[in-house]
């Protein structure tokens, strides 16, 4: 199985986003509900209700967090950072499966199948690197 988790917390926009953005990958990958998992952490998940509700989106499951959790997720820095890798961490100890974090603003122009074949215990892999960790 292969695996996207998105996460979408606290405005509705965010929420727009990644549905637009699911909605690009369902555009560009063939046989998405057999193959993938997309799955999306929230603390808003009426914002999903509607695009759930068509039935067209079998691969996708939200998965709620209280209040407690996001707080504790952004930490005492309310670093967005730690929140995103702390959903992977939950996902991948929850589901013993690897995974693609894909933030709510990404727009698919090609099926990213191939990323999963890069995918290996002790691997990451990064869009970009935005800072060196010297810096």
């Amino acid at each position: 199985m292969k695996n996207l988790i998105y996460l979408a917390l606290h405005q509705d926009g965010f929420c727009r986003e990644a549905i637009a953005s699911i909605r690009s990958f369902y555009h560009v990958v063939e046989g998405v509900d057999e193959e993938y998992r997309i799955v999306i952490y929230t603390n808003r998940s009426r914002c999903f209700e509607d695009f759930l509700s068509s039935g067209s989106y079998g691969a996708v499951q939200v998965r709620s967090l209280s209040e407690q959790t996001v707080r504790d997720w952004f930490g005492a820095a309310n670093y967005v950072y730690r929140a995103k890798i702390l959903s992977l961490i939950t996902f991948m100890e929850a589901e013993g499966d690897s995974a693609i974090f894909v933030d709510s603003d990404t727009f698919f122009l090609s099926d990213p199948s191939s990323l999963f074949q890069k995918l290996a215990p002790g691997r990451a892999l990064l869009n970009y690197e935005e800072h060196r960790l010297h810096d």
